[in-house]
């Protein structure tokens, strides 16, 4: 397997109106000011990408000690283009082209465990379970925290797929940054769940763009794509290449180029606290749809009475960790509660 991803309206009628008018325009400015400038300073740095691409080669150079044909992939946010400057780094380890039982990768993500614990410059070595059995680490040299995933392509495949994303739109990546900052605003993760993630919030995002956004979705549903190889499930991954995913992203136009992203800010925490279903709907890119539970193909997701966040390529719930009442209720009051202070003062400052 090559490395295939190292590379990356108004209405005045006296004075008093039109002073009020100037002043709304002038806050509405000031926040879309604020968005674009916050997205530029989260961007990932030439060095801090150079820093990482460093840390890949050098553990290349090392798994293959250990795994003479393997492949190495990054995958997340380094390179699906939501990434920010604290992104930590993924990789995805491919020794095989079969399916690894949880057992196998665990066993396996054990041994590389212990040889990095003996290694000089890793540190915080630790086996963590999420929805993949993973292996995390903090290297010396880089000052990177590490995540490592193995044998899970599917990882792969969705890094592309976020990619397109966030090339069809040059909104996109930044309205998602300013979604992630907000969360680390009002500490979402520490209130909700850990595993209640940034990869949650870009599916609602996505999702918010396909189907609230009239008479035009921003963002194309994922069952539109399917019909390009790029993205069938059975393509084998070495043949994938991160720039062809770019190039196609460049056939998708979204019609609608007049809304300004403070507007799609308001409106995704609108459409969250006020109009979507959670006890009786699915957040589905793959739809891009208003999709009911009963429509699940997972038998749990169909009797669940809180959020469900389908992942795309596998149909799995991203946001199972939202499963009592305390968590469920929480989450909605902070939506309300930003959509209730944006909507009103207009500032980032008043989150």
């Amino acid at each position: 397997m090559k490395k295939r991803f190292l590379k990356s309206n108004s209405i005045s009628s006296s004075n008093n109106n039109n002073n009020r008018e100037v002043t709304i325009n002038q806050s509405r400015l000031t926040l879309n000011n604020e968005f674009y400038e916050l997205w530029q300073c989260n961007q990932i740095s030439e060095f801090i990408q150079k820093t990482k691409y460093k840390l890949v080669n050098n553990l290349q150079e090392l798994f293959r000690d250990i795994f003479p044909y393997v492949g190495l992939y990054i995958i997340g946010s380094t390179v699906n283009g939501f990434g920010q400057c604290n992104s930590e780094l993924d990789i995805c380890l491919m020794i095989s082209h079969d399916k690894l039982s949880e057992y196998e990768t665990s066993y396996i993500l054990q041994k590389i465990r212990n040889i990095f614990q003996h290694g000089e410059y890793f540190r915080d070595v630790k086996l963590v379970r999420r929805i993949f059995p993973i292996l995390r680490f903090f290297d010396l040299l880089t000052s990177i925290t590490c995540n490592i995933y193995l044998n899970e392509a599917v990882t792969i495949r969705n890094t592309f797929l976020m990619r397109f994303y966030s090339e069809c739109d040059h909104r996109l990546p930044i309205l998602i940054n300013t979604i992630k900052y907000w969360a680390s605003k009002v500490n979402l993760k520490q209130r909700i769940h850990n595993s209640f993630n940034g990869y949650c919030l870009t599916l609602m995002c996505i999702y918010y763009l396909q189907i609230a956004i009239l008479p035009s979705p921003i963002a194309p549903r994922f069952n539109e794509l399917l019909s390009n190889n790029k993205f069938n499930k059975n393509i084998d991954i070495r043949k994938l290449n991160l720039f062809d995913t770019i190039d196609l992203a460049k056939i998708w136009i979204s019609t609608d180029v007049t809304i300004e992203v403070e507007d799609l800010f308001i409106g995704f925490f609108k459409f969250y606290a006020i109009d979507f279903d959670f006890p009786n709907d699915i957040i589905s890119i793959r739809t891009g749809r208003k999709m009911n539970k009963r429509e699940s193909l997972n038998e749990i997701d169909r009797i669940n009475r809180y959020v469900v966040i389908e992942e795309p390529l596998i149909g799995t719930n991203v946001a199972s960790s939202i499963s009592t009442d305390k968590i469920y209720q929480e989450l909605i009051e902070i939506f309300r509660t930003t959509y209730n202070k944006i909507s009103s003062t207009h500032r980032l400052t008043s989150l």
